[in-house]
């Protein structure tokens, strides 16, 4: 029995055999953990930011207390507290508590304090996607999976993975995450761009039931080919979208095809904005008169053809017409960038 002790003990005590140096050992250990204790609880006072830096310069030694608060502790519509101790773990290291909070799961009934929890486990996510590993990157795509939330996007997007394409593509048709998503979808455009023209493509469920997610996702698209642009061997693939109804889709499908359409096709396209232009929503009012100005020599004779019409409609009596100041405008354009050296 002696012999097995022996041992033993030598592991879990410090090498001394005066019991008084052991007590303080003891009791500097309970200060240490009551220190860090009420530092957790100024994180919910005025001077939370200092406590959260002193939390920092406790060390390792205040990985557990965190770790208890943050999984054990109850959340509440007040986050900063949970927030500020992912910080905190995150520049302690902790890889693997924050991994643990973003697997744990609770049920909370009130809204308030639900969104509070989500806030604090996207900056959890997004901490961890600095570890750039695959056992992070498949947690935060099982996140998604289950609930997107644009700090879960954001996280994915510091991978730059082409894994993480279609979940990116998925999100573009939420309002909450649709700037994460398109950022990310930025950074690996080249990667990206197939699949988004096959997105942009896609109505869901089909072209005459199409949901107003669909539309959200598609519109989002079409923008991001949009500003990265596509080879022109692939326009062949969004020429049928010139027949699309969805006025923002049209008129960005349009922007791309001025540039790169056939002759034809772009005949189709002033054509088209031609119809679009009375009754065009404001935020649009720009891009068709771009898109217009782009393709006015394929469009200078309809032009001219509307310009007369709305004249001899308003007869001697000037009236307030805003598709005239648009055909009037347009055509002035074209004409001053046709004179330019």
């Amino acid at each position: 029995m002696g012999s097995i002790w022996k041992p033993l003990s030598h592991a879990l005590f410090p090498k001394t055999t005066n019991p008084s140096i052991l007590i303080e050992s003891m009791a500097l250990s309970e200060i240490e953990t009551d220190q860090v204790a009420k530092l957790i609880g100024d994180l919910q006072s005025n001077s939370a930011e200092s406590a959260a830096l002193q939390l920092i310069s406790c060390g390792p030694m205040a990985i557990r207390t965190l770790r208890d608060f943050l999984l054990f502790g109850k959340p509440s519509n007040v986050f900063q507290p949970r927030y500020l101790a992912v910080k905190v773990l995150a520049r302690l290291g902790a890889k693997e508590v924050l991994v643990e909070f973003l697997k744990s799961a609770r049920e909370i009934a009130d809204p308030e304090v639900r969104l509070g929890e989500e806030a604090v486990k996207e900056i959890a996510a997004r901490e961890l996607a600095s570890w750039r590993t695959d056992d992070i990157f498949a947690l935060i795509l099982d996140l998604i999976r289950t609930r997107p939330l644009a700090g879960f996007v954001e996280a994915i997007g510091e991978f730059k993975r082409p894994e993480a394409i279609p979940f990116l593509i998925e999100a573009l048709a939420d309002d909450i995450c649709r700037t994460a998503a398109e950022e990310a979808l930025k950074n690996i455009y080249g990667f990206a761009c197939p699949l988004l023209i096959a997105a942009v493509s896609t109505p869901v469920p089909d072209i005459t039931n199409e949901s107003p997610s669909s539309i959200r996702r598609r519109r989002s698209a079409a923008r991001l080919l949009a500003q990265g642009g596509i080879p022109g061997i692939e326009w062949h693939m969004l020429a049928p979208l010139l027949d699309e109804e969805d006025p923002t889709i049209l008129t960005t499908i349009s922007s791309i095809g001025v540039a790169i359409a056939s002759p034809r096709e772009k005949e189709k396209i002033a054509l088209r904005m031609l119809a679009l232009l009375p009754r065009i929503e404001w935020p649009l009012q720009d891009d068709v008169e771009s898109v217009l100005v782009r393709c006015f020599d394929e469009c200078q004779s309809p032009i001219d053809q509307e310009i007369s019409s709305h004249k001899f409609s308003s007869g001697a009596k000037p009236v307030w017409d805003p598709v005239l100041l648009a055909l009037l405008r347009i055509k002035r354009t074209a004409e001053e960038q046709n004179h330019d050296p």
